[in-house]
């Protein structure tokens, strides 16, 4: 999504007057959201992803949204991955779940032991759903 796209939607999901999210969007499709955020979108979109620099209020959507958008981040390693879901996590409060894909359980372990979530859930498929619906499956190729 280009970055004047991303503005859109942050200021169409996000209420920053109340600091949360905007209730008009609270469990729509995607494809409405797009439209109210005037993006360029196809009819059919079912998920709306974001690419995020950063975490925190200048970041809209590193807050939750209940909404079929997602704040995509990438990280220069597993330590650097740790540190955006604690930054997420202290930006939005103490999180709900948190999710990793990867073959290796100790890996899994310490992700969970770092963060600081009720769940911790490991390569299930409802993430890679999120992902091949977003055609980012080859993401899920990750250790």
């Amino acid at each position: 999504m280009p970055e004047n796209e991303i503005r859109q939607l942050e200021e169409t999901v996000y209420d920053k007057e109340r600091g949360l999210m905007a209730i008009e969007v609270v469990g729509k499709p995607a494809g409405y959201i797009a439209g109210l955020a005037g993006l360029n979108a196809p009819a059919d979109v079912r998920l709306l992803i974001a690419r995020q620099h950063a975490v925190g209020d200048d970041y809209p959507l590193s807050s939750e949204i209940l909404a079929p958008v997602i704040a995509l981040y990438e990280a220069d390693g597993f330590d650097d991955a740790v540190r955006i879901c604690i930054d997420l996590n202290f930006h939005g409060g103490m999180g709900h779940t948190v999710s990793i894909s990867s073959s290796f359980l100790r890996i899994c372990a310490r992700a969970a032991a770092a963060v600081q979530n009720f769940s911790v859930v490991k390569t299930t498929p409802t993430i890679k759903r999120v992902f091949m619906i977003a055609g980012l499956a080859e993401k899920m190729n990750v250790p």
